[in-house]
């Protein structure tokens, strides 16, 4: 099987029996729900938790104003009374200012997840265009390439092509070759001072001009140096690098010309099949997809910090209510043992007996829940903590565009025993993610089947692709290197690789592979959208 590797991405001819990236894709959308279901069911029965609480507070703080103003003729109810509001009303202010905040986090993290579910189901149906469009474009790719090959003009000028690129790395090859020589050798004649005077007097020209024995003397002098052959080659190095690069710039113009008749013929077929159009929708589907993966990552990230200060939030409610309880133990340490049980004893009434009966019993109760919520706030934690790496994991797949069709898996993946694994807590989320992009391939398009370095421009692999097929054997490489040379021209921002001596190129294993919350801005790097697999 041959594998193709491009842009530290690996390129598979694997056969129809893989698992598709949609399909992987679904199984983690599915895990993703569950995950929220159940952080969605610990919510509701922290909120039943929370409601709880605050009446039995509220009831307790009703029976001490009551058990206060029973004593009014014994204790000093304006101390009492006034001491209990004190804290009960700090206590009340407290509790307020968190409930607004959280009320204000929670309608933040609804709206920011109802955006993020829109981009996700919009992001979810460009992929399903973008899938159809790359199919499109590869089939008609194809259909362009044969019509251009049945052309005759089309033929002689692919032909011609090809020669001329053959030549202009001749070329080429020869002028490095003299330039090389030209810096190694010229400073040589230009630090002798015994050639430089000669050459400065014009010795040997017509316009030499000195007699007697000064001409005898720069005779000998001209014999002794070899100055005859030195001057030639001086001249040679002085002169022939100017006249070789006019050549060759005549020579690349020439190529050029060619190249444009050849991609006026191509354009022209691609606009007659549709190509032209399918090529534009798709890169304007690519575009609106990128800006969604974008915005999804921005509302995330928005989310995550939502998130984060209110769990901060619920978790230091329970110190609040420790702090409450504290004060109210206080309390009652001081009234409970002095005046509470001995103005009951001494009352022959049984009204007060039966409110401090209420209040221990409303302390008892507070005291059995205060274990459950803190049972749910470490439930509710651990969830969050699985929900967001989960979360960056769909996204980094979103990114990755793992989810196209192109994408595949070995039909031996397990997606669901890994998931299962992550859920167990045998897995961590860097290891679930290295586990699905160490497996992750993509099918090759139409034209990374011709080559193993992908063009950006789509009307740049037809030209390719053709060329080569028309080419003969000894100028296989000259057409291949004619279209990068073109393309290379043009800022295409593709590099000028060496056919004679290719190497493949390893799968990247330093950034690729490590586990951060968001992907950095991707350069668009061919195809329809800024990574692979459309």
């Amino acid at each position: 099987m041959r594998r193709a590797t491009t842009r530290n991405r690996h390129y598979t001819q694997r056969p129809n029996a893989v698992i598709r990236g949609p399909q992987v894709f679904a199984a983690l959308q599915q895990a993703q729900k569950q995950i929220h279901d159940n952080i969605a069911d610990l919510e509701k029965s922290t909120r039943e938790f929370d409601s709880k609480m605050d009446r039995l507070v509220s009831q307790r703080s009703e029976e001490f104003v009551e058990l206060a103003k029973h004593y009014l003729p014994d204790l000093s109810i304006e101390t009492i009374e006034r001491s209990f509001v004190g804290v009960r009303s700090e206590l009340m202010e407290i509790f307020r200012r968190k409930m607004m905040r959280e009320e204000e986090l929670t309608a933040a993290i609804e709206l920011a997840q109802q955006t993020i579910l829109q981009a996700q189901d919009a992001t979810d149906q460009v992929t399903i265009e973008l899938n159809e469009k790359a199919e499109e474009r590869d089939h008609l790719q194809e259909v362009v390439s044969e019509k251009l090959k049945q052309l005759p003009q089309y033929q002689e000028l692919a032909n011609q092509a090809a020669l001329a690129e053959h030549r202009l790395t001749q070329n080429e090859e020869r002028m490095k070759q003299v330039n090389e020589e030209t810096a190694q050798k010229l400073p040589s004649y230009e630090e002798s001072r015994l050639f430089q005077y000669l050459y400065d007097r014009k010795f040997g020209t017509p316009d030499y001009k000195s007699r007697g024995i000064i001409k005898r003397l720069d005779r000998w002098l001209a014999r002794y140096i070899g100055y005859s052959k030195a001057r030639q080659s001086y001249n040679f190095m002085k002169i022939t690098p100017g006249l070789m690069q006019q050549e060759l710039q005549r020579r690349r113009e020439n190529f050029n010309q060619l190249m444009e008749q050849i991609e006026s013929l191509e354009a022209k077929v691609e606009k007659e099949v549709g190509l032209t159009d399918v090529i534009e929708e798709g890169e304007r589907l690519g575009l609106k997809r990128d800006e969604l993966i974008t915005q999804i990552e921005d509302q995330t990230l928005q989310l995550e910090e939502f998130q984060l200060e209110l769990n901060d939030s619920r978790e230091s409610k329970d110190k609040h209510y420790d702090e409450a309880l504290t004060r109210m133990r206080n309390y009652l340490e001081e009234t409970e043992d002095v005046v509470l049980k001995e103005q009951a004893k001494q009352t022959s009434e049984r009204k007060d007996d039966r409110i401090v009966d209420d209040i221990v019993e409303l302390n008892n109760h507070i005291g059995d829940l205060q274990p459950e919520i803190l049972t749910l706030v470490g439930k509710r934690k651990s969830l969050t903590g699985k929900q967001a790496g989960l979360d960056d994991i769909v996204q980094r797949f979103r990114s990755s565009n793992f989810d196209s069709n192109r994408s595949v898996f070995p039909d031996d993946f397990e997606i669901g025993k890994f998931i299962g694994r992550y859920m167990n807590n045998v897995l961590d989320a860097r290891s679930l993610w290295k586990h699905i992009r160490q497996s992750q391939e993509f099918q090759e398009s139409w034209a990374q089947q011709t080559s193993t370095d992908v063009l950006n421009n789509p009307s740049a692999q037809i030209v390719l692709h053709t060329m080569l097929d028309l080419a003969t054997e000894a100028l296989k490489n000259s057409a291949r290197r004619s279209v990068y040379r073109r393309n290379s021209s043009r800022d295409s921002g593709i590099s000028f690789p060496d056919f004679s001596q290719r190497k493949r190129r390893r799968r990247s294993s330093s950034r690729n592979s490590s586990h951060h919350r968001r992907s950095k801005p991707r350069r668009r790097r061919g195809g329809f959208t800024s990574g692979d697999g459309f």
